[in-house]
């Protein structure tokens, strides 16, 4: 179950991310810290989708497709999308 709900997550963040949309990444993260707090999901889960998610939100609308490539790149993400399908 906690799996399903981590990569449930993933899945919602890789669409936020893609979508170029601060609502959609907003929205995923508060879903990360709900998710956190009723401890769904381990601290080394929530860092790894946090330090994505602020990553992209600060990047600034300049900085967007370099966040939006470096994302893509991300081996822990290919390999968790890859799982949850």
């Amino acid at each position: 179950m906690d799996q399903e709900i981590y990569y449930n997550l993933i899945n919602r963040v890789n669409y936020a991310v893609k979508s170029d949309s601060r609502d959609r990444v907003m929205e995923a993260y508060g879903e990360a810290v709900m998710a956190k707090r009723l401890r769904a999901i381990s601290n080394d889960q929530y860092f790894k989708i946090n330090s994505v998610l602020v990553s992209y939100l600060n990047c600034g609308a300049n900085g967007r497709e370099k966040a939006l490539k470096q994302f893509r790149e991300t081996e822990w993400l290919k390999k968790n999308v890859r799982r949850a399908y």
